[in-house]
């Protein structure tokens, strides 16, 4: 499973904490998926900058950030991961 695979898995598994807490307390659901988005890309040391290649001299900062992006959701990293491969082929 590559890093980028990964990182899909890891948004689903927030989104799907964060919408099991949101049915016990709706309020307040953004704070929570982002503190679990978080806490999951720290705990698993799971970095976006790092897996696009870049020179990560503070890894707790691009977990932090991946922790953020994954308090997005899926279909936000899916939305960056398209962006990242740039536009498709035309059909022959």
């Amino acid at each position: 499973m590559d890093v980028w695979q990964i990182i899909m898995m890891l948004a689903m598994v927030v989104q799907l904490v964060t919408e099991a807490v949101a049915r016990l307390y709706p309020r307040g659901t953004v704070y929570v998926a982002a503190a679990v988005g978080v806490v999951v890309a720290v705990v698993t040391q799971t970095g976006v900058l790092d897996a696009l290649g870049a020179r990560v001299t503070a890894p707790l900062v691009d977990q932090v950030l991946t922790g953020l992006l994954l308090a997005g959701g899926a279909s936000a990293l899916n939305t960056l991961l398209q962006y990242l491969r740039g536009p498709k082929a035309p059909a022959a």
